[in-house]
């Protein structure tokens, strides 16, 4: 297997140096380089961007926020692939990551062993937030265009299936049955996961509002 080469940007020594650790124990896995602000891994990564696979960014990185600092960096070099880390699971902050061309996001609270799934998942150019469903590959065309639109009343403006109901001109019982065809053909099982999912799958984001999901 090709060695992936891989950057870090985060203002910790001791996460630095913790990451730098931990990856050093996979012979697939190389650090090439580290930052500790945003702007200080986009000049690096303008010129020696091609040598890197994998950026593993903190999202706190100062003085560019994580998630500009990201899409700079996807910018200049597109193949490169991202991993967000952030300290908590707002679902609006994973959306931004993955708009902002991340690949995964891992919390700070996440094991090492997660980390390291993260990236091995993003190799062949998946995406993943924690705790997804691993359902990416479900096509959205195999989803009926009304349960697609189901689908963004719930995740773009959450709106409860009575709202959906009346948006659409439809009974509740319909939207219930839409609601469950969408989950039984995803594999999922709550909401949650059908967020998750719809951010992965560059769907919609959580509180984009009814104009989005229209």
């Amino acid at each position: 297997m090709d060695i992936l080469r891989i950057y870090i940007v985060d203002d910790h020594v001791f996460i630095r140096d913790g990451l730098k650790l931990l990856l050093a124990g996979h012979d697939d896995l190389s650090v090439v380089g580290t930052a500790t602000r945003g702007d200080e891994a986009v000049e690096w990564m303008r010129h020696h961007g091609t040598g890197v696979d994998v950026v593993i960014l903190d999202a706190s990185a100062k003085p560019m926020d994580g998630i500009r600092t990201c899409r700079e960096l996807k910018a200049m070099t597109p193949a490169c692939k991202v991993v967000m880390l952030m300290p908590h699971g707002d679902l609006g902050i994973q959306a931004k990551a993955i708009e902002a061309g991340a690949h995964g996001v891992v919390l700070k609270s996440s094991t090492s062993d997660e980390l390291i799934e993260t990236i091995e998942f993003i190799r062949n150019g998946k995406k993943i937030l924690p705790d997804a469903p691993m359902v990416q590959d479900v096509s959205r065309e195999q989803l009926t265009p009304r349960e697609y639109d189901v689908l963004r009343y719930i995740v773009c403006a959450e709106l409860t299936s009575t709202e959906i109901a009346n948006e659409l001109f439809l009974s509740v019982h319909t939207v219930e049955q839409h609601r469950k065809n969408i989950m039984t053909k995803l594999g999922l099982n709550n909401t949650v996961g059908l967020t998750k999912w719809a951010i992965l799958n560059g769907i919609c984001s959580p509180g984009d509002g009814r104009e989005q999901a229209r």
